[in-house]
């Protein structure tokens, strides 16, 4: 008895030891503060980041990275441009690179924004490259990107298509270079905003 309570210690210090080096090198906490990256990330949600990004950036990847407006700001989107790309809409549909993002739409419903701002909105799966993750877009609105060829660095998108100000919409392509990190897993969800089951240590991506 005595010896296995000795090795499940040995085995918790050791745990202890892991995440502590993790977290001091190469994983941070970063506290969401916006819906724009909805039905993936909730505001209030802490999420993990890998830390260290630059020209490891891949195609579906959600990234933190300076504001380009403000490098005093940071701002965080899922990657769905890089250089060379146009990004543009097709009938309401995403189209990367002159080839429409794959779609499933898996249904509909109501949310309601940090802001307390409800709406009907049409859920759906996309497929980027070797990611599937979820996107959220007003049910009786259709996306529109205007045209736009991404002449350096990445273009980063939300997953929530109805908030236009938080993503590359607004403030242009990023330079890797100023990217902090990559979000991949969720810590904790936010509090007393039970929507789409978030729960402890969840993927980011289906």
């Amino acid at each position: 008895m005595k010896g296995a309570i000795k090795f499940l210690l040995v085995i918790a210090v050791l745990l202890a030891i892991v995440v502590g080096i993790l977290r001091a090198f190469f994983v941070r906490e970063v506290i969401v503060a916006h819906d724009g990256m909805a039905p993936t990330m909730l505001a209030g949600e802490t999420v993990l980041m890998w830390n260290g990004t630059g020209s490891d950036l891949e195609m579906g990847d959600i990234a933190l990275c300076r504001n380009p407006a403000n490098l005093n700001e940071t701002v965080f989107g899922r990657v769905i441009g890089r250089t060379g790309m146009a990004i543009q809409t097709m009938r309401g549909q995403l189209q990367v690179a002159n080839s429409i993002v794959d779609i499933d739409i898996t249904g509909h419903e109501r949310f309601t924004n940090i802001n307390g701002e409800t709406d009907e909105y049409r859920f759906a799966t996309e497929k980027l490259g070797n990611t599937d993750y979820n996107t959220m877009q007003p049910k009786d609105r259709a996306l529109e990107i205007r045209p736009f060829t991404v002449s350096r660095g990445v273009y980063l998108l939300g997953d929530n298509r109805n908030q236009t100000t938080s993503d590359s919409r607004e403030y242009g392509p990023v330079d890797p270079n100023t990217c902090i990190g990559t979000l991949f897993m969720r810590l904790k969800p936010a509090e007393g905003r039970d929507f789409f089951d978030h729960g402890w240590l969840d993927i980011l991506d289906p």
